[in-house]
């Protein structure tokens, strides 16, 4: 192996300012350098692990980080995916996600790692995971699997710093146990799914679809 892991994933934000707080105030990250990156660009950069960063981009007149899609129709990177530094760091963001309003709570227990879903005040997906302290050898469990003593504690209604998810859809866990073609949950349907046990859009007893992030 030539590589020890990746350097920096590069993002573009509509608020600088709202996305450090975010990252500071969540996962205790450190901000580093900001600098101009031309006359209509400011990039600044996020520590995220021991090699591992956040270069953000805000771009004057650039829409990218508003324009909201479904898993899997975002181009060729879809979502951040971050490593929890021990099992008691990821109860600690859990927690925090949940007041923000930024996650429902719902953990997958997918075998040899816990995963839990959220989203940023940009409205950009990530992915919290850290290693199963109860993990069995060679067992592998499929998306939408509960993680025992992880329960669903609220539906999403908006991260406190402006989460791009809808009020009439709920986030990840409450819909990742439910079968792909979908089953009514009050007066929410879920209409499609993605491999991992997320809803591609949500539709209201009115009628009309939402696609999340929009």
């Amino acid at each position: 192996m030539l590589l020890n892991g990746v350097n920096h994933v590069a993002i573009l934000t509509n608020d600088t300012d709202r996305l450090v707080r975010f990252y500071r105030e969540v996962f205790d990250a450190p901000v580093g350098a900001r600098q101009g990156a031309g006359e209509d660009v400011l990039l600044t950069f996020i520590d995220i692990g021991p090699s591992a960063e956040l270069n953000v981009f805000q771009v004057r007149g650039n829409t990218e980080a508003q324009r909201q899609t479904p898993m899997f129709g975002r181009g060729r990177i879809d979502h951040l995916g971050l490593q929890a530094a021990s099992l008691d760091a990821f109860d600690t963001i859990r927690a925090r996600l949940i007041e923000r309003g930024c996650t429902d709570g719902f953990v997958t227990d997918f075998g040899p790692i816990l995963s839990l879903f959220f989203r940023d005040p940009d409205g950009l997906e990530g992915e919290v995971c850290v290693t199963n302290p109860d993990a069995e050898p060679g067992v592998y469990n499929p998306p939408g699997t509960p993680a025992a003593g992880y329960p669903v504690i609220k539906q999403p209604d908006g991260c406190t710093a402006g989460s791009a998810l809808p009020a009439d859809c709920s986030g990840a866990g409450a819909m990742s146990s439910l079968s792909p073609e979908g089953r009514t949950r009050g007066s929410l349907r879920v209409t499609s799914q993605t491999g991992r046990g997320r809803y591609d859009e949500c539709e209201t007893s009115s009628g009309s679809s939402a696609t999340p992030g929009t």
